[in-house]
């Protein structure tokens, strides 16, 4: 009876700190979304053509795993409708904070779009019952500050109710889409297949996009920028996304939204390291939150799903 218990404390244990490693590359991956998107931006190619490319190449770069790994890609009956329900928030959310950048500052939009952990939150207490220690709640409230205070980079910039609506839309569609992914019937497929037909059904979303706003695809203007966009598809979307998945059914909902914090982090360092872009005093106190709010979630022995 003792070994038995021994050994089932050992794979929560070890789910657990998978889950958290799944979350941290997760959300630190995505936020190389700028080092990718930034050249082509300013190669002239405009937001609906960047996230079908990034899209489109997740998508293909994915087929080629799936024939290499051959994993259970059948969808339970139950599980269509959530799936795609699930999609259609994912590829709103992708969409909706690109046009939100239109009408507010970027760092205002991702500070507003970074309160999804505390819609997640409100969601798994309200609606599943969980049960939050004083350590998560603490490290919700730092991640939010951290994120905001990363957000300062002294730009200014017009703030319209338009924008402010809608990036809360990407706080519903991006927290509906974590906690979807575990409470709904998708959480019993192979986390290779929801990740996949995710990818593939956001791809249809895009070319739809395009063909009912007008605009026309525009075609990747050189080789550099062709590369830029096939990274895209790959690390801050194909192993973003997966990873994220992963982490849902390892983790919950609510530890891997928390994780996210690692997203805008990853962005800001990104901008100095590769686009010449100044810290401002600000911002290294939240670096300093960020990673405080990280180390207790890490600490945090309740951080499972």
């Amino acid at each position: 009876m003792e070994q038995a218990r021994t050994v089932e404390h050992f794979k929560v244990k070890h789910n657990r700190i998978t889950g958290l490693i799944y979350a941290i590359i997760s959300s630190a991956s995505f936020g190389m979304i700028p080092m990718f998107t930034v050249p082509a931006i300013k190669a002239g190619m405009d937001n609906s053509s960047i996230i079908f490319y990034r899209f489109a190449f997740s998508t293909l770069l994915f087929s080629l795993l799936i024939l290499c790994k051959r994993p259970d890609m059948r969808i339970r009956e139950k599980a269509i409708l959530p799936l795609l329900i699930l999609t259609l928030f994912y590829a709103f959310c992708s969409l909706f904070l690109l046009t939100s950048y239109s009408y507010m500052p970027t760092g205002v939009a991702t500070t507003i779009h970074f309160l999804y952990p505390v819609f997640v939150t409100v969601l798994m207490v309200t609606f599943f019952k969980e049960r939050l220690s004083l350590k998560l709640i603490a490290s919700v409230v730092l991640a939010i500050s951290g994120v905001a205070l990363l957000s300062l980079n002294g730009g200014g910039g017009a703030i319209s109710m338009k924008g402010v609506a809608i990036v809360l839309v990407t706080v519903f569609c991006y927290g509906s889409y974590i906690v979807g992914v575990n409470k709904t019937k998708v959480k019993e497929m192979d986390s290779m297949a929801v990740t996949f037909y995710v990818l593939l059904l956001t791809t249809v979303f895009c070319i739809a996009n395009i063909a009912i706003s007008g605009h026309t695809l525009q075609a990747i203007p050189d080789m550099h920028i062709g590369l830029n966009l096939v990274m895209l598809g790959f690390i801050p979307t194909l192993v973003s996304n997966l990873c994220l998945v992963l982490a849902i059914k390892h983790i919950g909902s609510t530890t891997t939204s928390i994780l996210g914090c690692m997203e805008p982090l990853t962005a800001v360092v990104i901008g100095v390291l590769f686009l010449g872009e100044q810290l401002v005093p600000m911002q290294y106190a939240g670096i300093a939150v960020v990673l405080i709010s990280v180390l207790i979630v890490l600490t945090d022995k309740t951080s499972a799903k």
